[in-house]
This record gives C-alpha cells, sequence and structure tokens, in this order.
C-alpha cells in the first residue's frame, strides 16, 4: 500500500503560552499523525507532553535537535475530529504542526529522523536513504 497525504494543520503563539491545541481529522486505513513543534530558537520545555485525544502521543527521539524543536507522532489516530494538544511548563512562543497521512507501516511507522538548522539566511542540507522501499520523506520548514 502507498502512503498517501491527508492533511497539515498549523497553529502558532507568538507570545508565551504553555498550551496549544489544533483540531485535526484522518481519513483512510493505517494512519499516522507526525506532530512537529518549533520554538524560534528558544529552548522547548524538556518536560513537553503531547496528547491526541487524550492520549500520549510519542516522542521521535531521533528528530529532535537544538532544543528548539521536537517531532511527536500518533499511530492509527482517530478519523473524527480530534483535539492535537501540546502542553508544556515554561511560557514560550511556539508552532505547532500536525501532518496526518495514511498507508502507514503500523509496526514502525518512523524508522529514522534527520535534523538540519538555519537560521537568517543560512541554508543547511540533508541527505536521506530510503531504508525500505516505499519510504516517505516528510519535511517541515518551521517558521514562526
Amino acid at each position: 500500500m502507498a502512503v498517501t497525504f491527508d492533511q497539515v494543520t498549523a497553529n502558532s503563539s507568538s507570545v508565551g503560552v504553555t498550551t496549544l491545541t489544533i483540531n485535526a481529522t484522518s481519513v483512510g486505513a493505517d494512519r499516522l499523525a507526525i506532530i512537529a513543534m518549533c520554538s524560534n530558537g528558544r529552548d522547548l520545555d524538556p518536560g513537553m507532553a503531547v496528547t491526541v485525544g487524550g492520549v500520549a502521543a510519542t516522542r521521535h527521539t531521533g528528530a529532535s535537535g537544538n532544543d528548539t524543536y521536537e517531532v511527536w507522532y500518533f499511530i492509527n489516530p482517530p478519523t473524527a475530529s480530534t483535539a492535537y494538544v501540546a502542553s508544556w511548563t515554561n511560557s514560550i512562543p511556539i508552532l505547532m504542526y500536525v501532518v496526518t497521512l495514511a498507508g502507514v507501516d503500523q509496526s514502525s511507522p518512523i524508522r529514522q529522523g534527520l535534523i538540519a538548522f538555519t537560521y537568517g539566511v543560512t541554508s543547511s542540507s540533508l541527505t536521506f536513504t530510503a531504508s525500505v522501499f516505499n519510504d516517505t520523506l516528510v519535511d517541515f520548514e518551521m517558521k514562526s
């Protein structure tokens, strides 16, 4: 089965907050939600938590870095409109994306995570090699 893109939804706060919510839906079989958080150069709270419909999402440790962004995922998110909620202790401005996909391997939804940072006008690059047939690359450009 091919991986298909479902939707992307974003929410942000330019003032310091301690929670952010996105309501999103997901369609198709073998669904995956990827939740990306970015603090625009400020450290994220190490105690950050993300829930999907009140159930804890999983932090993907291989795709977080420099303490300024994190990637979380949730296997088989609900098809009805669902609240994706991120919460933390320290009040910071933050950007949050939710991307939903269908046709994803439910036993190994994310095999690797790669990180590149750019601030200002500099650029960076990554090399991604698919580990199995039909791997999908999801790229976030986090701007606030």
